[in-house]
């Protein structure tokens, strides 16, 4: 597309799907015009109050209880309106597929920044937590990071594991 840019007669810009042939400028023309109006449609007529995340959200939806079709139970198991930024071809990629919707239909499970040079200082950050029950304090703690593109560090000795230990668990073979 890149290149395109600089042959402004070249067929590919020309949209089949109409009686005229289109040049690069009268295409772009048309697809500005396109997205102008949309936003206009769904934000109101002062861009200064357009907010790419009044439209780009994210919700995180229980692939179980969160489907089961009773709002009160998929009110626990789903959470939402998160705004994070971006499109589908930029790092911490997020996707729509519904062109009625901006909403996020995916985008990264996990993302983390590992140093090679001193593991200690490498950061990551999940969707959403790391708890699948929907009442405790990890279900959805790490979104708010993962909105705007923060992290938290990763664990790499014992002695940071055990520093930073909430809890432990001791599994005990049953003789």
């Amino acid at each position: 597309m890149r290149d395109l840019l600089d042959e402004p007669g070249d067929a590919w810009w020309d949209d089949v799907t109409t009686e005229a042939t289109e040049d690069r400028d009268t295409l772009l023309a048309r697809v500005l015009a396109d997205a102008w109006a949309t936003a206009e449609e769904r934000m109101g007529d002062d861009p200064a109050g357009w907010r790419w995340g009044d439209l780009h959200t994210a919700t995180f939806e229980n692939q179980t209880l969160g489907q089961s079709g009773v709002g009160l139970i998929e009110a626990i198991f789903n959470r939402g309106g998160f705004e994070p930024g971006g499109t589908g071809s930029v790092l911490n990629a997020t996707r729509w597929r519904n062109p009625e919707s901006f909403e996020v239909t995916w985008g990264p499970s996990m993302r983390m920044i590992v140093d090679l040079a001193d593991f200690s200082a490498s950061r990551s950050v999940h969707t959403t937590g790391q708890s699948g029950h929907a009442y405790h304090l990890h279900y959805i703690d790490q979104a708010s990071l993962w909105e705007v593109g923060e992290y938290h560090p990763m664990r790499w000795t014992r002695a940071q594991v055990e520093a930073d230990l909430q809890g432990r668990l001791i599994l005990v073979p049953e003789e």
